[in-house]
């Protein structure tokens, strides 16, 4: 689930819940795959403790990815980034 689509005031960031897994298994997932990924507070990156805005707005913390989109990335990018992502949840 999309929680935050892309916005002009952060173009760069993408927000998503993927319901019945564990964010913290889906970075190690993801990491051990060369791809960075965030999940917890998005005030403070360095505290893990599950957001609470969304929690706020009554959405599932579990499984919360913050993905960050750097200037000059390309289409092969995103593409390599979806089935990434793909291959840790299957």
């Amino acid at each position: 689930t999309v929680v935050a689509p892309h916005s002009p005031a952060s173009p760069h960031y993408l927000s998503a819940v993927i319901t019945g897994r564990s964010a913290d298994e889906l970075l190690r997932s993801l990491n051990a795959i060369g791809i960075d990924c965030d999940s917890g507070s998005a005030c403070n990156p360095q505290d893990l403790a599950p957001s609470h805005v969304l929690h706020a707005m009554g959405i599932s913390t579990e499984g919360h990815l913050r993905i960050r989109l750097h200037d000059g990335v390309s289409e092969s990018d995103i593409a390599e980034l979806v089935t990434g992502i793909g291959s840790v949840l299957n």
